[in-house]
């Protein structure tokens, strides 16, 4: 490619991605004020990362110094999104537009008519475009803002609303988990057992399965030497409990694909006995 690389392809694909709108709704249809959003949205979740000890990848590292670089940074600049797409529309129809920063991201079929929007729909990205860089300062510009320290400050500002909201919604969530799993623990020990008389027919085939998957995973573990949970790593080295979530999603890509009754039976029992497996390690039960 002239002067345009995959990371330049991935870089510009990156932009015309759906993103979750951090600042507000009103702004989904510039493209700009989404790649502002990303630097913020991504200065966010690593400020919370480390805050949690979070390992950071190198990727992780290159993507919160470019966040960093662009928005706080008067050198940084950074590729435009200035360059041609290919829209192609339902109706079969191709459409070649210029795509800048001043665009709406709505573009008409003059086949079909039909307003679309670029993000939403499928297009490529035209080889052999001249790649143009831009800083935050002159981007800033192009919608008559002077003042980038003001604008900084209340980056900054935004930034520690998002950290604090983010941190306050974990906060709810953990503690209505933890309230769940109180009440779900309160509810078991609360649990008797029906005698023997009180047996309902539901009652019976329950125990009727549980009973046959019983047997068939302690038959299982002597036969195959506690596979299950102490396998042999020939290759693998993930844990036991991870090797029974791949087997578990094995099992269930097989009964999606089955076509007789007989591989359906086959295929739920193993399912029901590696998720019985699971839930024992993950209680403590089995080490």
């Amino acid at each position: 490619m002239d002067n345009y690389t995959k990371a330049d392809l991935e870089d510009r694909e990156a932009q015309l991605s759906s993103r979750t709108n951090v600042i507000s709704k009103s702004f989904i249809t510039d493209l700009w004020m989404k790649v502002l959003n990303r630097a913020i949205d991504d200065i966010v979740l690593y400020t919370i990362m480390r805050e949690n000890d979070v390992p950071l990848k190198q990727e992780d590292l290159e993507f919160e110094a470019s966040a960093h670089g662009f928005l706080f940074d008067d050198d940084y600049r950074i590729p435009v999104d200035d360059y041609k797409i290919a829209i192609f529309c339902e109706c079969g129809w191709t459409t070649v537009k210029q795509m800048s920063f001043f665009s709406s991201g709505k573009c008409k079929c003059p086949n079909c008519h039909i307003m679309q929007d670029e993000k939403e729909t499928d297009y490529r990205i035209l080889e052999g475009q001249k790649i143009k860089e831009i800083s935050l300062s002159e981007l800033l510009g192009t919608w008559n803002i002077d003042d980038i320290k003001g604008f900084r400050v209340g980056v900054r500002k935004r930034v520690l609303e998002l950290i604090k909201s983010k941190k306050h919604t974990a906060d709810v969530r953990a503690a209505a988990k933890n309230k769940k799993d109180m009440y779900m623990n309160k509810t078991t020990e609360n649990v008797q057992p029906p005698s023997e008389e009180e047996l309902t027919e539901f009652d019976k085939g329950i125990i009727r399965v549980l009973d046959d998957i019983k047997v068939l995973l302690m038959a299982k573990n002597r036969k195959y030497g506690n596979s299950a949970t102490n396998p042999v790593r020939a290759f693998s080295k993930a844990s036991a409990q991870e090797q029974i979530k791949v087997r578990i999603d094995d099992k269930i890509s097989r009964l999606v694909r089955s076509t007789t009754k007989e591989d359906d039976e086959d295929v739920i029992q193993d399912l029901t006995g590696y998720l019985v497996i699971l839930a024992a390690i993950q209680n403590g039960y089995i080490k």
